[in-house]
């Protein structure tokens, strides 16, 4: 450990410099920012992102940095340790080491922190930088004291007490990656490496088998934890909001069993039931939520759901009350909140084919700022008007939401964390580009074009083939 390097120039550890460059690359891509959407989109690792089959982020979210300080000392510690490391173990090995560390280290941080924490940076790989250098020197055959008797390895106790320490006091140190880091480095160099110091014919072969095991046991669980409830929740809402019916029930009961049954999947399996016309049953799953002599006020995430309970009975002998539907949103607290409401209740009527509900509701939308007309209420809008026989209104209504909410199914293609813990909404985004594209079938089929009507038709039951509107659409092109 008292070796030092025969030159300090910076191309003899070409790993190190690599590294240093990509960190700084990822750093111009977020401007710095500490923005947690920013880092995400640049990288940084969010359970949900993972759960959705984002697995890279456990990759590059190592190269990503929450401000230029964050970048600054994670920076200063690979360039002062890595170059050591690199001359101890290779450029090869080093750059392996350096990459699986920053991997577990991440992987360690999602399965012990509380789901949805956003994390990044190169600490854990820093972290693995001096597991590294101290599981290298203990396979060379140094004791761990030992080595902490040089000066080097008291840099590195000292730079392991004073990192953890500062982490206990600060609440957005992720102690759990720098953990993971180190055991991975540590366990890397000691155990899968093939030291130069290793006696010959030394056999340590499942010994390496065994660790490489471990850690591939981290990472998938971190990807997909079994017995985690709330993993089997957000996979079988993500699997609705993707029209991958076939096995939401699975992951939902899975959810109940892990923690006795809950509001939020008897919720997604009414979702579920409404879709498939099964209406007395989903009914019957919200009514324990919704019972009729209940006077309590309606918190605002209910009401998607409250109003799919409405729905149910409308579609069977519970005629709906308009009147007392549009005092709910009439009493909502927020301006926001109100626009939601009436464009659910808009997609009421619609569904149920109620004509002169659609005209009032029609009128509500076009009298709105459309400044503030949102995607979903856009091509809200534009169903009304072809349910009404305004085609030519309603089809550029609707083109002009399915343009912008396709940017936004680009923009994020999976299913946010929020969404899956919340109560279920009205409609999914995914589900509205089908039901768009319904009503625009609608709307070329009273154009007289049967042909176009029915491509579009069929292209909106092979994105959801349980689209709601399909018994509408059905009936409107004749069938």
């Amino acid at each position: 450990m008292n070796r030092r390097p025969a030159s300090n120039r910076m191309t003899n550890y070409p790993a190190t410099m690599v590294f240093f460059a990509i960190n700084l690359l990822f750093l111009v891509r977020t401007m710095a920012s500490q923005d947690a959407g920013t880092l995400l989109e640049a990288g940084a690792v969010r359970t949900d992102r993972l759960w959705a089959g984002d697995y890279w982020r456990l990759l590059t979210a190592g190269f990503v940095h929450v401000g230029f300080a964050h970048f600054f000392m994670n920076m200063l510690g690979l360039l002062l340790l890595g170059r050591l490391a690199e001359q101890l173990l290779g450029v090869r090995w080093y750059t392996v080491l350096y990459l699986i560390s920053g991997i577990l280290g991440f992987a360690a941080s999602q399965i012990l922190h509380p789901v949805g924490v956003v994390t990044a940076g190169a600490s854990a790989s820093g972290f693995g930088i001096v597991g590294m250098i101290l599981g290298s020197e203990m396979r060379r055959g140094r004791h761990v004291l030992e080595v902490f008797q040089y000066s080097l390895g008291r840099l590195l106790l000292f730079y392991i007490a004073f990192s953890f320490l500062f982490g206990l006091m600060q609440h957005n140190i992720d102690n759990y990656a720098h953990a993971g880091g180190f055991l991975g480095g540590f366990f890397g160099a000691y155990f899968l490496m093939r030291s130069p110091w290793e006696e010959k014919g030394q056999k340590r072969t499942w010994v390496r088998v065994a660790v490489a095991l471990l850690m591939i046991e981290v990472v998938v669980y971190a990807n997909v934890p079994v017995p985690n409830w709330i993993f089997h929740l957000y996979a079988g809402v993500e699997r609705i909001s993707r029209h991958e019916y076939e096995k939401v029930s699975d992951h939902l009961d899975l959810a109940d069993e892990l923690s006795g049954r809950s509001n939020n999947s008897d919720y997604y399996r009414s979702f579920l039931a409404g879709k498939r016309g099964e209406f007395d049953k989903g009914r019957a799953l919200l009514d324990p939520y919704f019972p009729p002599t209940s006077t309590r006020p309606l918190p605002p995430g209910e009401v998607a759901a409250y109003l799919r309970h409405k729905y149910f009975g409308a579609r069977g002998p519970q005629p709906l009350n308009w009147a007392s539907l549009r005092h709910l949103a009439s009493t909502a607290p927020d301006p926001s909140d109100v626009r939601r409401i009436m464009t659910h209740l808009t997609w009421l009527a619609i569904l149920l084919q109620d004509l002169p509900q659609i005209a009032q509701f029609e009128s509500y939308l076009t009298d709105e700022d459309p400044a503030r007309r949102s995607y979903y209420a856009l091509g809200t809008l534009g169903a009304t008007r072809i349910m009404l026989g305004k085609t030519e209104a309603g089809l550029e209504d609707l083109d002009a939401a399915l343009r912008y909410l396709k940017r936004e199914l680009e923009r994020s293609d999976d299913l946010s964390l929020e969404v899956a813990l919340a109560y279920p909404p009205f409609l999914f985004s995914s589900d509205l580009e089908a039901l768009f594209l319904s009503f625009q079938a609608i709307g070329e089929a009273g154009r007289g074009n049967s042909a176009e009507a029915e491509r579009l038709r069929e292209r909106a039951l092979k994105l959801d083939p349980l689209c709601e509107a399909r018994d509408i659409v059905a009936e409107k092109l004749g069938e």
